[in-house]
């Protein structure tokens, strides 16, 4: 399936996979609440383990979806 044809649920996870590879955590805790995806991932530190919160609103997360061909090299 080529980006064109994704819905819009698989592309916001496409990009938002993106983010959560960048960041390397260790766990990953994922909701949805208002069109928004909020996640606390469990990130490795050099002193222990520690949780950061990420949330993307539909606005992102819309921005982000329009953004992504470029990250890829398509126009």
């Amino acid at each position: 399936m080529t980006w064109g044809e994704a819905g819009y649920y698989e592309q916001a996870f496409r990009v938002v996979g993106r983010y959560v590879d960048e960041q390397k955590p260790r766990d990953i805790f994922f909701f949805e609440q208002d069109g928004a995806f909020v996640m606390r991932l469990l990130m490795g530190t050099q002193t222990g383990s520690r949780h950061v919160i990420a949330e993307f609103t539909r606005d992102e997360l819309e921005g982000m979806i329009a953004q992504a061909p470029d990250f890829r090299g398509e126009k």
